[in-house]
């Protein structure tokens, strides 16, 4: 082969690799722009859906290098939006917030069962965050991230009452009964934190929100005071007899607490329970003082409750001279 013939060839060669290259450099860059293409819809949906205008070109940008270099996620980025003070400032109710989650991460109207259970879930003390979780979890959003190039991603949890739900029902239940009035966040994360470590329970939640300075002032009447007690406790009205004997107390003793401590007491119920199986009536105004001085003061227990009744006198129902130690 000439040495012309040989060159020929290389120069022949090289021509087609560096057509190869741009080619390929070509194809790159398509794929390129057409995955911020992407993910620059998929912020401009965020804008639309969340803050109900088009985006600027520096937060189109900022958001899109975010998510195109794996800093963010879809749902963090969601959360990005959110939490931002354009949103926040716009003050929208849970059935407008839930209603902006369907169509954003679903893609779609939300339907009436479907959005009452998530208000439900705040109204029950639940953040945001909580249900937020729920709809970037969904199936429909992963799907939906993928269709823009992008990983859904997650939501963390952090606070005590999203942790905990069912707990955090059950105390934002109690403070809409004894206090009238949706649970404060701080109380709420410490209670419900306290009752998933077992250092409180549901009881002595309900103890110490009755025997709180906002409950006490909400009652400035004893009578007031005690029917309310009575009603949130026993879940009935009480007795005429019942009430004006806890009026007497109060007066002489200067004591509410008490009175709350006795009828949020599973033993009250006991000894009333006892009273009407064995002698068909309630304990007489003596015998009702002994018995609240005995549960609240003494640590009276279901074994000495039992002992008192089987060892009393029917005629003299209880002595309560006994030693209970």
């Amino acid at each position: 082969m000439s040495k012309r013939r040989s060159t020929a060839i290389s120069l022949f060669l090289g021509v087609i690799l560096i057509c190869c290259s741009l080619v390929g450099n070509q194809n790159s860059y398509s794929m390129n722009q057409s995955r911020k293409e992407q993910v620059a819809a998929f912020v401009e949906r965020l804008y639309i859906e969340c803050l109900d205008r088009s985006s600027d070109p520096k937060g189109l940008e900022d958001w899109s290098d975010l998510l195109l270099r794996g800093d963010l996620t879809g749902a963090q980025a969601l959360s990005g939006f959110i939490l931002s003070y354009e949103y926040s400032s716009k003050h929208v109710s849970d059935e407008m917030y839930v209603e902006m989650l369907y169509r954003t991460c679903l893609n779609r109207e939300s339907d009436m069962e479907g959005k009452n259970d998530w208000c439900t879930v705040l109204q029950q003390g639940c953040s945001r965050d909580y249900v937020l979780k729920g709809f970037v979890n969904s199936v429909e959003f992963n799907q939906l991230c993928k269709s823009y190039g992008i990983q859904s991603g997650d939501i963390a949890l952090t606070q005590a009452r999203d942790v905990y739900p069912t707990y955090t029902a059950q105390v934002s239940d109690l403070y809409r009964s004894v206090l009238q009035r949706d649970a404060d966040v701080d109380g709420l994360n410490n209670y419900v934190n306290m009752l998933a470590h077992g250092q409180i329970t549901i009881s002595e939640i309900k103890l110490q929100l009755l025997q709180s300075k906002e409950f006490d002032l909400k009652h400035a009447e004893n009578e007031d005071y005690i029917k309310s007690v009575y009603e949130i406790c026993r879940n009935s009205d009480i007795d005429e007899n019942e009430l004006n004997f806890y009026i007497y107390y109060i007066d002489h003793s200067g004591s509410r607490s008490d009175i709350c401590q006795l009828l949020n007491s599973s033993y009250y119920s006991y000894v009333m329970n006892l009273y009407q199986t064995a002698f068909q009536r309630v304990p007489d105004r003596a015998e009702l003082y002994q018995w609240m001085y005995s549960i609240v003061h003494d640590n009276m227990t279901g074994a000495k409750i039992v002992y008192s009744f089987v060892f009393s006198s029917f005629k003299i129902l209880f002595l309560f001279n006994i030693n209970f130690n």
